[in-house]
């Protein structure tokens, strides 16, 4: 039988425990509080608010007015709300997307949006991502393929692919959101898609 020391027991579990991730220690009340940092996990999905759901019927007018004030086709952007969350303002990607039109942190960011969790406002949401959009749209020039593979894939995947985006998921999603936006009335052209 092989004997370790009381202090192993202690410090083994720790060593574990750092080849896996940070660990957090508790060592009970302390006076200063700026000596104890608390590790978050790297790579913790943002989680939503703890409270009710905005509904289906509340959020349509908001999408609207948004989508009217920054002169995207209302069409458009009900349909990546459909696509991305179904209407869930509590959406979150298994990537870190978060709510409505399922906003990257990092793209949220480029748009004055530094803390995730404003993103699960379903405003700051539907503004931000429609704000996306409507730059998506100048930059590809009113193509909605482009401007939906773009929305799903990153700009940088449909430009450096010619916009011959091979991924199924985008395809996917793609041919999901052209179906919601002709559901929604828009008559833009999208067979290139």
């Amino acid at each position: 039988m092989v004997r370790f020391p009381l202090i192993a027991l202690f410090i083994l579990p720790l060593v574990v425990a750092a080849a896996d991730k940070p660990a957090v220690i508790d060592f009970g009340a302390v006076e200063d509080q700026s000596v104890v940092e608390e590790t978050a996990e790297p790579n913790a999905l943002p989680a939503p608010p703890n409270k009710p759901r905005p509904s289906k019927k509340t959020l349509k007018p908001l999408i609207d007015r948004t989508a009217k004030q920054y002169g995207v086709e209302r069409a458009l952007v009900h349909a990546v709300v459909a696509a991305e969350s179904a209407y869930n303002a509590h959406a979150v990607s298994h990537a870190g997307a978060i709510g409505l039109m399922q906003v990257m942190p990092e793209t949220a960011a480029d748009y004055g949006v530094t803390d995730a969790k404003a993103l699960f406002d379903p405003k700051v949401n539907v503004k931000t991502g429609t704000r996306h959009l409507k730059r998506l749209l100048g930059k590809y020039k009113n193509d909605y393929g482009r401007v939906i593979m773009a929305y799903n894939a990153g700009e940088g995947t449909v430009d450096r692919t010619n916009s011959n985006v091979t991924y199924a998921e985008t395809l996917n999603y793609t041919a999901a959101v052209i179906r919601n936006y002709r559901r929604n009335g828009g008559k833009r052209p999208t067979e290139a898609a």
